[in-house]
């Protein structure tokens, strides 16, 4: 089963899988959790800053995977 980095919740209950533009994945709550003042956040797993939560893209992928289709 995945889990996210930062709260441990499994992907299958998350509303949205959020792709930074590094690469990783971080659920929706996780992502406005980590966002700053500018609404910007940084990556859980390597700190590069990131684009505002709102533009960033849901990973299908992951979400997909997770729900088992």
């Amino acid at each position: 089963m995945f889990k996210t980095k930062i709260n441990k919740n499994q992907l299958k209950t998350m509303f949205k899988g959020i792709l930074t533009q590094c690469g990783h994945t971080v659920c929706e709550e996780c992502a406005w959790n980590l966002s700053e003042e500018s609404y910007k956040i940084k990556c859980p797993v390597c700190r590069q800053v990131d684009g505002r939560v709102e533009n960033l893209p849901m990973n299908f992928a992951v979400i997909e995977m997770a729900r088992g289709n």
